[in-house]
């Protein structure tokens, strides 16, 4: 993510408004090139798990099958598999 859209996610308002940001820089990325998307799907999903749980398995639904394998791996981090098991995440919603 560049640093300005960060930026623009640590003070530029609501949770569900960063997670609007996040969604439609999901889209542009995927489109343009679906190698670069798992960092991108990862923070989307993250985000939507804490703000809305139903958009959350949109995305999954939407992205989730068609990141190519070789590339998928860079989606999650290790420390991912709690908050996606469960569903629950104590990271910031906007980070």
């Amino acid at each position: 993510m560049p640093l300005r859209e960060w930026f623009a996610d640590k003070i530029g308002g609501s949770p569900e408004r960063c997670l609007g940001r996040a969604a439609a820089r999901l889209e542009k990325v995927f489109t343009a090139s679906p190698n670069r998307a798992p960092p991108d799907y990862r923070h989307a999903l993250r985000l939507a798990l804490q703000v809305d749980p139903q958009q959350a398995l949109s995305l999954f639904r939407s992205y989730d099958s068609r990141i190519p394998d070789d590339d998928y791996r860079g989606a999650f981090l290790d420390g991912d598999r709690d908050w996606l098991t469960t569903g629950e995440s104590n990271c910031r919603p906007a980070g």
